[in-house]
């Protein structure tokens, strides 16, 4: 049987399309498959808007909340089981992920986002190269400081006291 795809979809009201991007969780142990995961990516671009949503533009990136796709359980808990007592156990995400003519999307609310991503991104190194930021620090500070260095003698001379 030969399965329908929607080419595009068009999200109503206060919906957005969205891009469903997968980023590799471990992505140093190609070897090891059963500790390699993919993952939604927290950030995604926004490909169409309802008519309703405001401050939320077309090519915008955006974060998803990724508590709003949480699903919980009820279990019975080891700590309350005196008064027999439940907790919600997180039991995973359901995104809703829809294939269409152009990939995988995705169609959500604008509630479902946590913020609008400004400027674009910088990098963040955790473990800096100490040598090598030492080096780059030299250079800009030789380049951005000039030859003429204010010394008190300097100080002295141009100032509005002896003129």
């Amino acid at each position: 049987m030969v399965e329908k795809i929607p080419n595009r979809i068009r999200p109503r009201a206060n919906e957005l399309v969205i891009t469903a991007n997968f980023i590799e969780v471990n992505p140093g142990k190609i070897a090891d498959k059963e500790e390699q995961q993919i993952s939604l990516d927290e950030y995604q671009t926004v490909l169409s808007k309802g008519t309703v949503v405001r401050d939320i533009e077309e090519g915008d990136v955006i974060c998803l909340n990724p508590a709003r796709f949480a699903k919980y359980q009820e279990q019975k808990s080891r700590v309350k089981a005196a008064v027999e007592g439940y907790e919600k156990v997180l039991t995973g995400y359901e995104f809703p992920i829809i294939t269409t003519g152009y990939g995988n999307v995705m169609l959500i609310h604008d509630s479902d986002v946590k913020y609008i991503v400004e400027h674009g991104f910088v990098t963040y190194d955790p473990e800096p190269d100490v040598e090598k930021e030492c080096v780059n620090y030299e250079e800009e500070r030789c380049n951005t400081f000039s030859t003429d260095v204010a010394t008190p003698g300097n100080m002295e001379k141009d100032s509005p006291k002896n003129n």
